[in-house]
Protein backbone atom coordinates (compact mmCIF):
# COMPACT_ATOMS: atom_id res chain seq x y z
CA UNK A 1 0.00 0.00 0.00
CA UNK A 2 0.93 3.74 -0.91
CA UNK A 3 0.36 7.05 1.01
CA UNK A 4 -2.61 8.82 -0.73
CA UNK A 5 -1.01 12.08 -1.64
CA UNK A 6 -3.58 13.81 -3.59
CA UNK A 7 -7.00 15.10 -1.84
CA UNK A 8 -8.82 12.93 -3.89
CA UNK A 9 -7.12 9.87 -3.25
CA UNK A 10 -6.96 10.08 0.20
CA UNK A 11 -10.72 11.01 0.78
CA UNK A 12 -11.18 7.82 -1.69
CA UNK A 13 -9.80 5.68 0.58
CA UNK A 14 -9.98 7.02 3.83
CA UNK A 15 -13.59 7.66 3.48
CA UNK A 16 -13.95 3.64 2.29
CA UNK A 17 -11.78 2.35 5.12
CA UNK A 18 -13.48 4.41 7.93
CA UNK A 19 -16.69 3.29 6.96
CA UNK A 20 -15.32 -0.13 7.69
CA UNK A 21 -13.80 0.69 10.76
CA UNK A 22 -16.91 2.11 12.37
CA UNK A 23 -18.63 -0.71 11.35
CA UNK A 24 -16.61 -3.14 12.48
CA UNK A 25 -15.31 -1.90 15.84
CA UNK A 26 -16.45 -2.17 19.27
CA UNK A 27 -18.09 0.72 21.45
CA UNK A 28 -14.96 0.76 23.08
CA UNK A 29 -12.52 0.80 20.60
CA UNK A 30 -14.65 3.82 19.04
CA UNK A 31 -13.31 5.69 21.83
CA UNK A 32 -9.53 5.47 20.77
CA UNK A 33 -8.23 8.83 20.10
CA UNK A 34 -7.16 7.16 16.57
CA UNK A 35 -10.59 6.39 15.49
CA UNK A 36 -11.84 10.14 16.48
CA UNK A 37 -8.47 11.47 14.83
CA UNK A 38 -9.75 10.08 11.29
CA UNK A 39 -13.20 10.76 11.44
CA UNK A 40 -12.01 14.47 11.91
CA UNK A 41 -9.72 14.08 8.92
CA UNK A 42 -12.49 12.16 6.82
CA UNK A 43 -14.81 14.76 7.81
CA UNK A 44 -11.86 17.80 7.34
CA UNK A 45 -11.15 16.16 3.87
CA UNK A 46 -14.91 16.01 2.76
CA UNK A 47 -15.62 19.42 3.60
CA UNK A 48 -12.59 20.87 1.80
CA UNK A 49 -12.22 18.78 -0.81
CA UNK A 50 -15.66 16.95 -1.51
CA UNK A 51 -16.91 19.77 -3.96
CA UNK A 52 -13.46 18.45 -6.36
CA UNK A 53 -14.69 14.72 -6.95
CA UNK A 54 -17.73 15.87 -9.25
CA UNK A 55 -19.47 13.08 -11.03
CA UNK A 56 -17.70 10.72 -8.53
CA UNK A 57 -19.97 9.97 -5.54
CA UNK A 58 -18.34 6.76 -4.47
CA UNK A 59 -15.74 8.35 -2.19
CA UNK A 60 -18.44 10.97 -0.93
CA UNK A 61 -20.97 8.23 -0.55
CA UNK A 62 -18.08 6.17 1.86
CA UNK A 63 -17.09 8.89 3.61
CA UNK A 64 -20.91 10.68 4.69
CA UNK A 65 -21.49 6.89 5.49
CA UNK A 66 -18.88 6.59 7.68
CA UNK A 67 -19.10 10.00 9.41
CA UNK A 68 -23.21 8.90 9.92
CA UNK A 69 -21.71 5.60 11.11
CA UNK A 70 -19.81 6.64 13.89
CA UNK A 71 -22.74 10.10 14.72
CA UNK A 72 -24.66 6.74 15.67
CA UNK A 73 -22.32 5.43 17.74
CA UNK A 74 -21.24 8.05 19.88
CA UNK A 75 -24.27 10.56 19.97
CA UNK A 76 -22.05 11.82 23.30
CA UNK A 77 -19.88 13.71 20.55
CA UNK A 78 -22.68 15.94 19.17
CA UNK A 79 -25.04 17.11 21.77
CA UNK A 80 -28.71 18.14 20.79
CA UNK A 81 -29.10 21.72 19.66
CA UNK A 82 -30.95 23.69 21.65
CA UNK A 83 -34.59 24.24 20.88
CA UNK A 84 -35.53 26.84 18.93
CA UNK A 85 -37.01 29.91 20.18
CA UNK A 86 -40.09 30.91 18.22
CA UNK A 87 -41.28 34.87 18.70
Amino acid sequence: PTLATDQKSRLTSNGHMLEFVVGSSTDEELRDTWVERAVCSVALDLATFGKELKGNHGPKYHAIHALQLFKQRRPDLFPAPPPMQIQ
